[in-house]
């Protein structure tokens, strides 16, 4: 039995992978602690994790955590920018986390690949570490355009190698100018100076970073556990060591049982009498905005589908009509369990609602915005002919009209049929417990 601390953000949707990750350690044998923010404590004991909590820290590297300090040149000093370089790398949690490694000593820490001053404390102590990644492929590759792209990759024009290699150009270029303006800016406020700055106090190698990456600032040489089903993925190059687990699927949230009756409100009436069940979910960041919801009440008050919705209100503004009756609108579900009854997603693109309706081999319908991993998860889904996407301003026939087009595609139905065997089957395969395994069982580097 290994000792193995997991570190998650404070992102709901990282949350649940990390303590179903850790769940299925501790079935391995293994002792597993998640280490991730105070408000998620009770969530993750629900998972029957051991729990500890960290500060939060700012998972958002384009942001300046300090004030600003104005258009006075004369405060733009070595020693001012010394002291915010301090201020700034005290708020990412290396301090903390780095004494719970002290504290610890565990046999093998692995960290969300967002924490980025986690991960630096771990490599300044020679901690052995793996990176747990939540998001689809970040590498480059001329069949892997970036998370933040439509593109699909074989299409014509865009799709391309070299058209896909020019968007990595593109991006790359974008994110060396980013780091430089910001730290003229911000004068040692911003976070990749800052991240620098901890690596030099924690003597890390300069060749442990790698910024051919789609996340900014960069990504981590560092094995790479993906939880994601590599056949839903798109390939990456390079000599990284990717080693997919298949995803990090709970078989039930139980916090999302009290929130919302899936069973009552999805239950067996509408397929007893044929009428497909329609979950349509937009994440738990933001939720679409308030007149194509009002263009999705309006194609299903015409429809005989059944009908659970999953918005954010407080950060969604209301619609100005009410849903017809056959819609139920809640704010929480326990997303997993309605897919269990549902014929068709209609999702936002983010990846952990691709990858769970791909699990549960149910069709896509995805309306994307251009945001985050968004695009690329929109761009999975068409590629592997999981579904179709909206813009996201279609009218009430549109939409009906791509329902019932989705709905009635053999081939959709074969390829979400072919990709659920394939995501479940890194369970029956214990995967994810063999690469633990296989990570515990190697030598230091």
């Amino acid at each position: 039995m290994a000792r193995i601390l997991v570190a998650s953000t404070g992102m709901l949707s990282s949350v649940f992978v990390a303590a179903e990750f850790g769940r299925r350690l501790v079935r391995d044998g293994h002792e597993a602690l998640l280490v991730t923010t105070e408000n998620h404590g009770d969530r993750v004991r629900e998972f029957g994790l051991a729990f500890r909590a960290m500060p939060k820290v700012p998972i958002t590297p384009l942001a300046c955590p300090l004030e600003g300090l104005g258009k006075n040149p004369f405060v733009r000093t070595p020693a001012r920018r010394r002291q915010r370089l301090e201020e700034t790398a005290a708020m990412l949690g290396a301090a903390e986390f780095g004494a719970m490694l002290d504290e610890i000593s565990p046999d093998l820490a692995v960290i969300d690949f967002e924490l980025h001053g986690p991960i630096i404390a771990a490599l300044g102590r020679g901690q052995r570490t793996a990176l747990l990644h939540c998001f689809f492929s970040t590498m480059v590759g001329p069949r892997n355009p970036p998370l933040g792209s439509f593109t699909v990759p074989g299409s014509e024009p865009e799709g391309a190698p070299e058209p896909v290699m020019n968007e990595w150009s593109d991006l790359l270029r974008w994110k060396r100018r980013q780091e430089i303006v910001g730290a003229l800016r911000h004068w040692g406020g911003d976070i990749p100076s800052a991240l620098g700055h901890l690596a030099r106090k924690h003597r890390v190698a300069r060749d442990m970073f790698v910024r051919r990456r789609w996340q900014y600032p960069w990504g981590y040489r560092l094995p790479c556990l993906m939880t994601s089903p590599a056949e839903l993925d798109f390939p990456g190059e390079g000599d990284d060591d990717v080693r997919y687990i298949g995803p990090m699927i709970a078989g039930t949230r139980p916090e999302g049982v009290s929130r919302a009756d899936v069973p009552g409100i999805l239950g067996s009436e509408a397929a007893a009498n044929g009428k497909p069940v329609v979950l349509a979910s937009f994440g738990t960041v933001n939720s679409p905005p308030p007149a194509f919801l009002e263009a999705l009440w309006a194609a299903f008050e015409a429809r005989p589908d059944r009908v659970l919705i999953h918005v954010v209100p407080p950060k969604a503004d209301a619609p100005r009509r009410s849903p017809p009756d056959n819609v139920t609108v809640v704010d929480w579900l326990d997303q997993p369990a309605a897919l269990e009854r549902a014929s068709l997603m209609i999702n936002h693109g983010g990846v952990g609602s691709v990858r769970e309706a791909a699990h549960r081999g149910v069709p896509q319908i995805v309306v994307a915005a251009d945001m985050m991993d968004r695009p690329g998860g929109a761009a999975r889904v068409l590629s592997h002919g999981l579904g179709a996407r909206l813009a996201g301003r279609e009218t009430a026939e549109q939409i009906s009209g791509t329902i019932d087009a989705v709905l009635a595609d053999e081939g959709i139905a074969a390829a979400c049929a072919r990709m659920s065997e394939a995501s479940q089957s890194y369970a029956a395969r214990r995967v994810a417990e063999r690469a633990v395994r296989q990570l515990l069982d190697e030598e230091r580097t």
